[in-house]
């Protein structure tokens, strides 16, 4: 169907709202005979526009829903940034340099880990699991310290020179 003649075609938008073929179909005065839509000509294009609208409207629905699918993966991630630490909340030990902490956190719980060390905590929130991670951190140097180091292995020797370089007794 020529450009032309879906041009000089003046159709209602009853057309358009009822999906159909209208009932008059007015054209201009000035077309001539050869450039006039017939009816079934136009019911072809509609038809063929209808069910070119119906494969864009699946193809739509299935982004939407994959979308929507990783949305939900998204969701169920964890939400995973670092922070320093400065302090550990006791009087007993001081933190010479700051230390790298990584935090997950879901909807179900929070965990805080030191990986150079293997250290962790766990908590309902993030305040809760880097508390937890402080006072492991401070337990694990205490029990370190107080053994003999040729009767640590090999990792346990490792991370206690970690924690000798990033903790100190306090002043």
């Amino acid at each position: 169907m020529s450009a032309e003649a879906l041009t000089s075609t003046s159709i209602g938008m009853e057309f358009w709202l009822k999906g159909g073929i209208p009932s008059e179909i007015s054209y201009s005065q000035d077309v001539n005979a050869t450039s006039l839509v017939t009816e079934t000509s136009l019911h072809a294009f509609v038809m063929q526009y209808t069910q070119e609208l119906a494969t864009v409207g699946r193809r739509l629905q299935k982004a939407l829903d994959e979308i929507q699918n990783l949305r939900d993966e998204l969701s169920r991630r964890p939400l995973v940034s670092t922070v320093n630490l400065y302090d550990l909340g006791t009087d007993m030990l001081r933190i010479k340099l700051p230390i790298s902490v990584v935090l997950h956190e879901t909807e179900e719980e929070s965990t805080a880990r030191w990986p150079e060390t293997r250290a962790y905590g766990i908590g309902a929130t993030i305040s809760e699991a880097i508390f937890d991670l402080k006072q492991n951190i401070a337990a694990l140097f205490s029990d370190l310290i107080s053994r003999p180091t040729d009767s640590l292995g090999e990792i346990a020797v490792d991370t206690l020179r970690i924690l000798r370089m990033h903790l100190g007794a306090a002043q």
